[in-house]
């Protein structure tokens, strides 16, 4: 029923939200990159919170409803898993596999992406 699913999420919080375009190409540029289940990480160490980026392009899919689903999808899933990895910015490419995932693929795919990023981050 529809009272026992969760919510979507509408945004991340703001402090999870990178604030500016060019925080966002200084990652892009100049973080490390992990290939996960999920797709492409890149990400760099942060002084601040912690903050990520999910970028579902048309090679996705074309539709825009798709891409906006699988958006909010992991962007719920990051809010609440509570994710430690504290003081990383990361940007994530999601893979075009994840167009024909349910959500709850989704969510297993980021758990495994973002347990991989603990461990490289915490190796670095």
């Amino acid at each position: 029923s529809l009272r026992d699913r969760p919510s979507p999420a509408m945004a991340l919080r703001s402090a999870l939200r990178f604030s500016d375009r060019r925080n966002i190409h200084a990652v892009i540029r100049a973080g490390a990159t992990l290939m996960t289940p999920l797709g492409r990480i890149r990400w760099r160490r942060s002084g601040k919170e912690t903050r990520v980026l999910f970028v579902v392009s048309t090679a996705v899919s074309k539709k825009s409803t798709l891409r906006h689903r699988i958006k909010r999808q992991l962007e719920s899933w990051f809010e609440r898993s509570g994710w430690p990895g504290r003081g990383l910015e990361a940007v994530v490419s999601v893979d075009r596999r994840l167009a024909a995932a349910t959500r709850e693929e989704r969510w297993r795919a980021a758990a495994a992406a973002f347990k991989l990023l603990a461990e490289v981050a915490h190796r670095s």
